[in-house]
């Protein structure tokens, strides 16, 4: 937390609502309480009626009651009749105030008297929070009253920072965004390379590591790609060969390879040169549904 003092002296407050300070912080630092004194000067004819806090919109830019009149608590009051706390704050009076503030961080405080003028000083401190990085925090309008504001693509998760959210149902980030229901989408029409763990998504309908895997179906020899995943082997018009790419190259790339005809012809899973596939030179797939998942270690494959 941290506090910002104001104070004003000498101000004239008549029968309509006078503003006696205004406190302006900002969206990274909203006030969460006031506490203020306000006073009035001896040679006063009229007194203090109401005191009220306001908050401003930053929507319309329109400011709208906060709090008022009984709502303030007043911690300490002095009077000269000591009978019953006053309603009002007589000449030659002071009163105390605490104000708990919903999170806004443009304020003013406010008063009028029942008729005439009466000059008075106010004295005070906001208190602030001090976020670090990363928070979020809310709300910062009074007529929406939310912590996540949606107003056309302006709108903000935490105001000013580079997180959006839009009335498309998309919140937008540096070099992407989230859109419909959690799905991950790079901007452009060029994806990232993905890094482990990675999801990406691209406009074209690509998709990377954790995405919509790559199907391929073969009939004979063939050399697999590093953006091949299953790969269909229908050996009826003869026997062939499924090559592997370098182990070294793919670490922690998965390929599941199935044999789906019903001839004898067989399909051979050859590593890359002299790599090996559970330490053996190939793996032959022989009858109808034969199946293997193999993934490189960086320096040969394995069947799981």
């Amino acid at each position: 937390m941290a506090q910002s003092s104001f104070s004003s002296t000498g101000v004239s407050v008549t029968a309509t609502w006078t503003t006696l300070a205004t406190i302006a912080e900002d969206e990274n630092h909203p006030v969460v309480s006031l506490s203020f004194e306000i006073s009035t000067d001896s040679g006063n004819a009229n007194q203090i009626a109401d005191v009220k806090v306001q908050a401003k919109d930053h929507t319309s830019g329109a400011w709208y009651d906060l709090v008022v009149g009984d709502a303030l608590t007043q911690q300490a009051v002095q009077w000269s009749d000591r009978d019953d706390p006053p309603p009002t704050i007589r000449a030659n009076n002071q009163v105390n105030y605490r104000v708990a503030i919903p999170l806004v961080y443009d304020l003013r405080i406010q008063a009028r008297t029942d008729d005439g003028a009466a000059t008075v000083d106010i004295y005070g401190f906001a208190e602030t929070l001090n976020p670090v990085a990363g928070d979020v925090y809310g709300p910062i309008s009074g007529t929406d009253n939310a912590l996540v504001r949606m107003d056309g693509t302006s709108g903000k998760l935490v105001q000013n920072s580079g997180v959006t959210l839009d009335d498309s149902e998309q919140m937008e980030f540096g070099g992407g965004r989230v859109r419909n229901a959690g799905v991950a989408e790079v901007l452009g029409t060029t994806p990232p390379t993905p890094a482990t763990g990675m999801l990406w998504y691209d406009t074209s309908g690509d998709a990377g590591v954790g995405g919509v895997v790559a199907i391929t179906t073969k009939t004979g020899a063939y050399t697999a790609a590093d953006t091949d995943t299953v790969i269909i082997c229908d050996a009826t018009g003869g026997a062939f060969t499924v090559a592997l790419p370098a182990a070294g190259d793919n670490t922690g790339k998965v390929f599941y390879l199935k044999k789906i005809d019903s001839s004898a012809n067989a399909v051979t899973i050859d590593g890359d040169g002299a790599e090996t596939i559970d330490d053996a030179a190939t793996l032959v797939l022989n009858s109808q549904y034969d199946a293997a998942m193999l993934v490189s270690d960086g320096t040969e494959w394995w069947i799981l």
